[in-house]
């Protein structure tokens, strides 16, 4: 597995154990579906707080959730 650079993504909520994110472009983001990836397969996963936009994470595990990169 190799690390991707999400594209036109926004971490739209953070926990302790995963971040959510929404396409930065969604029309409404209030109602755009937040796609969950746990903190573990993110680059820096760690740090990511709401607002990020430089998101990273396992090839495999954007395909398997269908996320662009």
């Amino acid at each position: 597995m190799r690390y991707v650079s999400l594209d036109g993504y926004i971490v739209r909520r953070a926990t302790e154990r995963a971040v959510g994110l929404i396409k930065s472009s969604a029309p409404m983001p209030g109602l755009a579906p937040i796609a969950w990836l746990p903190r573990g397969w993110c680059r820096n996963g760690d740090i990511l707080e709401e607002g990020d936009t430089d998101i990273e994470c396992f090839d495999e595990r954007a395909d398997e959730k269908n996320l662009d990169y």
